[in-house]
């Protein structure tokens, strides 16, 4: 599940929609995701629901529009689950925002959740933790249970078995122009 909803205040323009290396943030969220998640991708968005939504077009990801996207992160995150294939065991939800991730450090992560199918799997990156990260289903209903702009880094603080793996290439968040900055710079 890649979360795709939100307003981008602090960027000042749909953080969705930045193109880096020809394709917009969100592409590059799908396409890393798409190696290792059989079942499918399913993106949540919200805020630019139209020009978000036409960014994907022709991309093999299921979209879902989370109509409360204004209430915070947990309410795409409930939308996100209600999408989920009923088959899948797990849910890999990730943020559309961190281009410097690639797909072997998501097939790592899926690589130690395979190995503990039961517990929670996250990334490690900085001085931090949070997504991208694999709940399992058992987990699902804690997901449904968040509320307002609490996203799923709180859950992942009360499980005390949680499995963090190292990806440094999650570091990197686009939130504000100076990361946008950081970035390109990264790129030279």
């Amino acid at each position: 599940m890649v979360l795709a909803a939100g307003a981008s205040k602090r960027l000042g323009r749909p953080k969705q929609l930045v193109t880096f290396d020809g394709r917009s943030l969100l592409q590059h969220a799908v396409d890393k995701c798409l190696p290792v998640c059989r079942l499918g991708v399913v993106v949540v968005t919200g805020a630019e629901r139209e020009a978000v939504g036409e960014t994907l077009r022709g991309e093999p990801a299921l979209v879902v529009h989370n109509s409360a996207w204004r209430d915070g992160l947990a309410s795409s995150i409930t939308t996100g689950i209600a999408a989920v294939p009923a088959d899948s065991k797990a849910v890999l939800l990730m943020l559309c925002d961190q281009p410097k991730l690639s797909s072997a450090e998501l097939a790592q992560l899926v690589s130690v959740w395979s190995r503990h199918p039961d517990r929670v799997v996250a990334s490690r990156y900085g001085a931090t933790f949070g997504a991208p990260a694999i709940f399992p289903r058992a987990v699902f209903p804690m997901l449904e249970a968040l509320r307002g702009d609490r996203g799923a880094k709180s859950l992942i603080e009360q499980l005390a078995d949680t499995i963090l793996v190292d990806l440094p290439g999650a570091e990197l968040d686009i939130d504000r122009p100076e990361d946008l900055d950081r970035l390109r710079d990264s790129q030279r």
